[in-house]
C-alpha cells in the first residue's frame, strides 16, 4: 500500500486511451471505498453521479459480494500520454506477448 503502484497503473491506462484516441476514461467504484475514491480524484477523475445497486441474480450477488451503490467517475484524456507513463502501452503489451526466441533464430524485424 501507498507505493504509487495504482497511480502508475492509472497512468498506463491513460496512456493507452490516448494512444487509441479515446476521449476519456470511465470507472465505477463502491461509494464506501473512500481510499480508492480519493486516489481517483487525485489522479484527475471527476464524479458523474451515483448508481443504485443493479438488479442481479442471486449467484451474481454472492459472486460480487453483495449489491452496493456505485460512484461513476470520468477523466478526460488528452492526445498526449501523461507524465507518469514513460513507456507507451503498446510497446509494453508487445513485450508481454512477444514470442520467446529460440537459439539461432534471427532477430525480428521492426515493422
Amino acid at each position: 500500500r501507498r507505493q504509487g503502484i495504482a497511480s502508475q497503473l492509472l497512468a498506463q491506462c491513460e496512456a493507452g486511451a490516448a494512444e487509441w484516441g479515446e476521449p476519456g476514461l470511465y470507472l465505477k467504484v463502491e461509494v464506501e471505498n473512500y481510499g480508492a475514491t480519493d486516489l481517483y480524484r487525485q489522479c484527475g477523475f471527476e464524479e458523474l453521479g451515483t448508481r443504485d445497486p443493479a438488479e442481479m441474480e442471486a449467484w451474481m450477488v454472492r459472486w460480487k459480494g453483495g449489491r452496493r451503490p456505485l460512484r461513476l467517475m470520468r477523466k478526460p484524456v488528452s492526445c498526449s500520454p501523461p507524465a507518469g507513463a514513460a513507456v507507451p502501452l503498446s510497446s509494453t503489451i508487445a513485450k508481454l506477448y512477444a514470442k520467446p526466441k529460440r537459439a539461432g533464430e534471427p532477430p525480428a524485424r521492426a515493422a
